[in-house]
Parts: C-alpha cells; sequence; structure tokens
C-alpha cells in the first residue's frame, strides 16, 4: 500500500467518534427511557390530624389489602361517607348515608326544566362503624344504623334535612328529639343512649362539621354533670 493511502486511512480513523473508550453516552435519541415509578394509590392518603397517627395507620392498612369491610363503604357511589379518626388511640369511625333521591318534581317556567317540588320527601337510611386496632368493633360507639326522611329545602333555607326516625330499627319516642340530623352544614348524633359493660347508661353526642371535617364528642354518665370523654379530631369524607 502506498504511503499517502495509508496516511488517508490513518486519518479516517482519527476522525470516528470513540464514544465507548472515553465512556460517553449515546445520543440522547438512543438513551433508554427511565422507569415512571408506579403507586398503588392514584390518590394517596394523607392523615387529617396529625395526632391521630395511630388510628391513620390502621385505616391505610385496611385501604392497602382493600378490606371488604371498608371497602364497600367507601365505594357506594350513592352515600356520602365520613372516615373521622380519634387522636391519641387506635380508632376511626365512620358515618355513612344515603344521598337523597327525591321523585316529586315540577316544571319551572322560568329556569324552563324540572326542578324539586317545594315539599318534596324522599326516604334515607344510613350507619355508624367504629374501628378499634383495625378490627370492626361493635362494642365501640358509634356504632348502629339509622332510618328517617329526607325534606327538600331551597338553598336560602338552609338546603336538604334529615332526620332519623328509627335506630337499630326501633322507631324513636314522638316526644323525644331526633337521635340523628343532617344538614347543609352539619351531622349530629343527639343523645345517643347505650347501657356499657358496667351496665351503666351513657349518652353520646357527636357534631361533625361538613365544610371541614371538624368533630367533637362527648361521653357523659346518667348521674355526670360533666363529660367523661370530650375530645375533638378530624373527618375525611368520601363522596363519589
Amino acid at each position: 500500500m502506498k504511503a499517502t493511502s495509508i496516511a488517508v486511512v490513518l486519518l479516517l480513523l482519527s476522525t470516528l467518534p470513540c464514544r465507548v473508550a472515553h465512556g460517553q453516552q449515546p445520543p440522547a435519541s438512543q438513551a433508554q427511557p427511565k422507569p415512571t415509578p408506579i403507586t398503588a394509590d392514584v390518590n394517596p392518603f394523607v392523615c387529617p390530624d396529625p395526632k391521630a397517627k395511630v388510628a391513620c395507620e390502621s385505616y391505610l392498612e385496611l385501604k392497602r389489602v382493600h378490606d371488604k369491610n371498608l371497602e364497600s363503604s367507601l365505594s357506594n357511589a350513592t352515600n356520602a361517607t365520613y372516615v373521622c379518626f380519634r387522636p391519641g388511640v387506635d380508632e376511626f369511625f365512620l358515618v355513612s348515608f344515603n344521598k337523597p333521591s327525591y321523585l316529586n318534581t315540577r316544571w319551572d317556567k322560568n329556569l324552563k326544566q324540572l326542578v324539586i317540588g317545594d315539599d318534596a320527601t324522599a326516604q334515607g337510611n344510613g350507619y355508624t362503624s367504629a374501628f378499634n386496632k383495625g378490627i370492626p368493633d361493635g362494642r365501640t360507639v358509634p356504632n348502629f344504623v339509622f332510618a328517617g326522611t329526607w325534606h327538600h329545602f331551597s338553598e336560602s333555607w338552609g338546603g336538604d334535612t334529615f332526620e332519623s326516625d328509627r335506630t337499630n330499627f326501633k322507631r324513636a319516642n314522638e316526644s323525644k328529639q331526633r337521635v340523628l340530623v343532617i344538614d347543609a352544614s352539619q351531622i349530629s348524633i343527639q343523645d345517643f343512649q347505650y347501657t356499657n359493660s358496667e351496665s351503666k347508661t351513657i349518652h353520646y353526642n357527636l357534631t361533625i362539621q361538613r365544610s371541614t371535617g371538624r368533630f367533637s364528642e362527648t361521653f357523659l354518665g346518667e348521674d355526670n354533670k360533666v363529660p367523661f370523654i370530650d375530645r375533638s379530631g378530624r373527618c375525611l369524607v368520601q363522596s363519589k
């Protein structure tokens, strides 16, 4: 081979990129895409109250394993469910109720559409359920089923209101205040009475502020003037 030809070959070799030898990466167009992290929950759970961390962890554990008892409440599209976490103890409870579905409608000439009648009512029902250390516990309050009636009111009159007239399938005394009331602002359990393990009557009261998820509850003994438990916490709203 002539010297001139050898020189040309060496010149061409010297101009070729030696990326591997110099530790360089391939062009961006040839780079392998990075794997996208996969999360089990599109909407990750965030505990609403740092003081209720233990109760939140028990709730999250049940969600991770798709516990049927819990999921049946949270996945019901016709219900609104409030999950409330008690601070300082491994307990949380649910208040779940059906949304009103009114059949009494009328034609509004101004709006040119069907609207709910002013005197419309609908049957309603729901339940409360408590979990102790991640296990449904019928001895932990609140824990009862209820039924009653929704009454339709315009927003200017406070919106729809529900009043229970049956608790655990027993009709309430007409002279007694309704046990559970729901309106646009609050959910209230008013003087729910039960017998504890010492055969004493306990009066339980609960208020959930629907706009913020805050709740307060009291436990009062029959002979006590001051509640022996008076605490507050936060709830998550699960509604579809």
